[in-house]
């Protein structure tokens, strides 16, 4: 009787046991074990795997991170040079400002002076020699229109003044010899007529009977010894180019303007 009680105590500890394992599969069947390990396995390559993405994703977004720091720091260096390029701007934008108003006022004082100079131009022209009348009369008239016309530049306006100023400039260094014709002692006789730049003026007939020079005062032909109408004719041949030059004496007269 004690014997099967014993027996009945452990069968209900064994059932008690069983039903309270903590390992229910093992307690269930003998591949629970195998089963779990399979299970915690798998697990482990998830989560291995999920290691590498994101291992690979890090990479990734590092060099994305590198890549957006190189271009901004670009971006940073073309913004500080388009600052700089701004800046000179402005500041060329400045000067040619400055430098339109200095041409206002320039344009100005300029005008007037320009009328200024021609208007002397033509009284020195009427007070000189008597030589090339008409293209220097014509040279003057064609610069009061130039300066009257409201379609020429400034700068055109300029250049025509200068260039007849250096015009009138050039005469003063040359040596001019023609034919004209002059009135003496009533009559008109066609002589040789040599300029010296404007220093002054001399004629001599063809025969050498005749000679003359220029009054400025006067405005017109004096007689002069014939004794100086080899002179003049040899003058006239360097002038020409005719012979070597040479020195020629010749009755030069000192005259106010």
């Amino acid at each position: 009787m004690r014997i099967t009680c014993f027996y009945f105590l452990l069968a209900a500890c064994a059932c008690f046991l069983v039903s309270f394992s903590p390992y229910p599969a093992l307690a269930e069947s003998p591949d629970g074990p195998r089963q779990h390990l399979e299970q915690a396995l798998e697990r482990e390559i998830d989560l291995q795997k999920e290691i590498q993405d994101w291992s690979q994703k890090k990479q990734e977004l590092l060099h994305r991170i590198l890549q957006l720091k190189s271009e901004a720091d670009w971006h940073k260096y073309r913004t500080a040079k388009y600052r700089e390029y701004i800046r000179n701007q402005k500041e060329t934008i400045a000067g040619l400002v400055r430098e339109k108003e200095n041409m206002g006022a320039l344009s100005r004082k300029l005008e007037p002076y320009l009328d200024r100079v021609v208007a002397d131009l033509a009284a020195f022209v009427a007070n000189d020699l008597d030589f090339l009348p008409r293209e220097r009369e014509n040279r003057i008239a064609s610069l009061r229109d130039v300066l009257g016309s409201h379609d020429k530049s400034l700068s055109d306006k300029l250049g025509r003044v200068l260039q007849a100023l250096q015009i009138e400039a050039s005469y003063g260094r040359g040596v001019e010899a023609r034919s004209a014709t002059v009135k003496r002692d009533g009559r008109e006789i066609r002589v040789q007529v040599l300029r010296l730049g404007r220093v002054a003026k001399f004629y001599r007939s063809p025969d050498g009977e005749y000679a003359g020079r220029w009054t400025r005062s006067s405005g017109e032909w004096e007689p002069i010894s014939p004794d100086y109408a080899e002179a003049i004719h040899k003058a006239v041949r360097i002038a020409r180019d005719e012979t070597p030059a040479e020195l020629v004496e010749l009755p030069v007269k000192g005259e106010k303007r």
